[in-house]
């Protein structure tokens, strides 16, 4: 890809862009599609935070027994 090529695929890249975040609807859309989120607006398990034992959330080790 050359430099003219680079930019126009910029331009095009932030038109789409500005054109999906124009309105709420139009994001949401595109996140479901994209597989980020899912229909009823909820992040996709892919997205969403892996479940941790509570041992391991902890800052502060846990001393041997």
């Amino acid at each position: 890809m050359n430099t003219n090529e680079h930019e126009q695929y910029l331009s095009e890249f932030k038109s789409y862009l500005l054109d999906v975040v124009s309105t709420h609807k139009k994001a949401q859309d595109f996140l479901i599609r994209s597989g980020i989120n899912t229909k009823s607006g909820k992040l996709s398990k892919q997205y969403s935070p892996s479940p941790t034992k509570k041992s391991q959330s902890t800052c502060i080790p846990k001393e041997p027994a």
